[in-house]
């Protein structure tokens, strides 16, 4: 029986089970996948998460993540370009190598296991306390558990939990397509439409087309090659030409449904909800795999050393309550930030002109200043604690 289960491999899960691992908490990290070899979204790295991996010590192993930098945004209205904000930080990232590098790390230290290949059915309560979880396999027994299955998590369902999960008006058919040469991430917005176009690892550009939600199965009804041109009709004239010209080339076709939800409690007597499963974040602001990185890193620092330690059960549900509390009003300042950009797109038309006017006033540098540094370093501190010098366990 380990001290902590994690469920999910995903950034949060990974990042947590090594943090977990490094103090000298023996942990297992239960992944239904067999392989991270899959299609993500969400692999847009913020400062905010960068330097996650500086404070944790994986400083040389990031380096070795397949990445691409974006050196600037620029907005355009309909066609033409109206702003550009040159800055520092963000990487477009593998996702699936992220995720390799970060259990192959945490295999370094001897209370690491990594199950592969098994989905969670159930979660085991015993005296009103989450004592494990079962698979198709078998059962897995902790002291406590962490849920980091995402934004579907079996373990919140099979816990009970709530989610308050406010209707979005809003979906986006994303695709990739080779790079134009850019390393700017645009955003067109205008006549109710938005396309996003985000540089991504293997010179590629990730193309993120927001619709209104419910409206993609009449654009399957028109055929791929409709929409594209649907799509290329609200971008500028260079862009258009080559995402044209390479239609036949475009990969991962697929449509995001999206969800920006919150659970209302995500701390149950030996559980304990982050990443997607704890609040699923909108796609606006690439916010989603950067607040769960610096989830585990807050988790890690009220729980893992109270298990490497031996607290008991009570003061484990303390720290679990503690590092929920310290979240929390991050998340909820970026959902309400990202709850705002869907109003500009679909909202009236007078709002939609004001939001136009705005943009082309030095008022938009600052609002856009101020929204951009809470989505690029956060709104709150978040730093890892390396506790004592002497660390409980010694890498293999």
């Amino acid at each position: 029986m380990s001290q902590l289960l994690i469920v999910g491999a995903g950034p949060a899960g990974a990042l947590a089970a090594y943090l977990a691992a490094k103090v000298g908490v023996s942990v297992t990290l239960i992944e239904r996948h067999e392989t991270f070899d899959r299609e993500f979204r969400g692999e847009v790295l913020m400062p905010s998460a960068l330097r996650v991996f500086d404070d944790v010590g994986l400083t040389d192993a990031w380096a070795r993540v397949p990445q691409q930098a974006i050196d600037a945004v620029e907005l355009f209205w309909r066609t033409k370009g109206i702003r550009k904000f040159r800055f520092r930080g963000p990487s477009s990232i593998s996702q699936p190598a992220l995720l390799e590098m970060l259990v192959e790390e945490a295999a370094q230290y001897p209370g690491f296991t990594l199950v592969r290949g098994e989905g969670v059915r159930d979660v085991i309560v015993e005296n009103d306390r989450v004592a494990g979880v079962v698979t198709e396999e078998r059962e897995h027994r902790a002291s406590f558990v962490i849920g980091a299955d995402g934004r579907f998590s079996t373990v919140r369902r099979k816990a009970g939990m709530t989610v308050t999960s406010p209707q979005q008006a809003f979906d986006v058919v994303w695709c990739r397509v080779p790079s134009d040469g850019t390393n700017s991430a645009r955003a067109y917005l205008g006549g109710g439409h938005m396309t996003l176009a985000i540089p991504a690892h293997g010179n590629m550009l990730q193309v993120g087309w927001v619709i209104k939600k419910g409206a993609y199965g009449d654009l399957k009804k028109q055929g791929f090659e409709a929409w594209v041109h649907e799509l290329a009709a609200q971008i500028d004239p260079p862009f258009r030409a080559h995402l044209l010209a390479h239609t036949e080339a475009m990969e991962s076709r697929a449509v995001l449904s999206v969800v920006c939800d919150a659970v209302d409690d995500p701390v149950r007597p030996g559980l304990l909800l982050i990443g997607d499963a704890s609040h699923a974040m909108s796609p606006i602001g690439a916010q989603g795999i950067n607040v769960a990185l610096r989830d585990a890193v807050v988790v890690a620092n009220h729980l893992f050393r109270a298990l490497a330690a031996g607290a008991p059960p009570e003061k484990l549900d303390a720290a679990a309550r503690a590092a929920h509390e310290e979240r929390r009003p991050e998340i909820r300042k970026i959902q309400k930030i990202q709850q705002r950009a869907p109003r500009m797109i679909f909202g009236p038309r007078i709002l939609t002109w004001l939001t136009y006017i705005g943009f082309r006033t030095r008022l938009a540098d600052v609002i856009l200043r101020l929204t951009a540094g809470s989505f690029a370093t956060g709104v709150t501190d978040v730093s890892y604690d390396p506790g004592p010098s002497k660390p409980p366990s010694v890498p293999i």
